[in-house]
């Protein structure tokens, strides 16, 4: 397919150039060292790693910390810290669960009315708490994928989705290979290399959000790259010249490691980022418990 520049509208121009929510920060606890080296509107970052590390619970997380409200008004102000924006997920893996969400809002709620001394068990606070996690999931835009053709045509319908909806500040495809073994097999690939075939869909998703400001991340596999790199840490990635952000996930061959989690109760770490981003890149761990991806207390070099 050609994808050509075309002409826009004065609405258009007038509706990509109002501001949306700000979305830098979203991530500066999980494996970001600083808020400076945070992925911001208008960028794009690659998650990568291999079966059942954690890709779509992390962007679950980030989907959560999104659509979640920065303050809730009570008798009390209470602190939740999230954006407070819209997000769009574009579901081709359906790895995503709803419910998964639905719990990682509902246990951030109930902490932020606990820390105020508010009983969620309490009828009235659990009618608030309910409130509140309905208006968020109403900020979610679940559009599902069944093939390459449907995608495409997704991909297209983004920008009345992004005029529409100002509030609209992250955007998820999870994942942009799902299709790769389908186009192949039935001859609509353009190319058959992993990394063309990954470029061709990231490259047009973007130019389709192009201009309208929001922070796009999408998902791959680990071996979905033409080059099959040996060393994870050293390999050049599948997003060199999409993307400016990467993070590479994976599991530790050591297991032994262990850090703390929440109180004095020893975990297991399981898990390694390599993150990469335009001014640094670092190593750390992570693992995973019922709470979600819980990040590392200390990150290497």
């Amino acid at each position: 397919m050609n994808y050509e520049c075309k002409a826009e509208t004065g609405i258009q121009l007038l509706a990509r150039s109002g501001s949306r929510p700000k979305i830098k920060g979203i991530d500066d606890g999980l494996f970001f060292r600083d808020s400076s080296s945070c992925p911001d509107n208008g960028d794009t970052l690659e998650i990568s790693g291999d079966g059942s590390v954690g890709k779509t619970l992390f962007i679950t997380q980030l989907i959560a910390q999104c659509i979640l409200p920065k303050m809730v008004k009570t008798e009390v102000d209470i602190h939740v810290g999230g954006i407070g924006a819209s997000a769009i997920l574009i579901n081709t893996d359906h790895h995503f669960q709803i419910s998964k969400l639905v719990q990682i809002l509902e246990q951030r709620l109930k902490t932020c009315f606990s820390d105020r001394g508010m009983d969620s068990s309490d009828v009235k606070i659990s009618h608030a708490i309910e409130k509140h996690l309905e208006n968020s999931l109403k900020k979610l835009l679940t559009l599902n994928c069944y093939d390459s053709a449907q995608l495409y045509a997704t991909f297209h319908s983004l920008e009345k989705h992004l005029i529409d909806n100002r509030s609209v500040a992250l955007l998820v495809l999870d994942s942009a290979s799902s299709f790769y073994w389908q186009d192949v097999c039935g001859n609509n690939a353009m190319s058959k290399r992993m990394d063309n075939y990954l470029k061709s869909v990231v490259s047009t998703l973007q130019k389709c959000v192009k201009g309208n400001d929001v922070l796009t991340i999408y998902t791959r596999p680990r071996y979905f790259h033409s080059k099959h790199p040996g060393n994870l840490k050293n390999s050049s990635s599948s997003s060199e010249g999409l993307c400016k952000y990467s993070i590479q996930l994976a599991r530790l061959e050591n297991e032994d490691e262990r850090i703390f989690s929440h109180g004095d109760i020893m975990s297991p770490v399981q898990y390694k980022a390599y993150v990469n981003t335009p001014a640094t890149s670092y190593e750390c761990r992570y693992f995973i418990s019922p709470e979600g991806v819980m990040h590392p207390v200390r990150g290497g070099n």
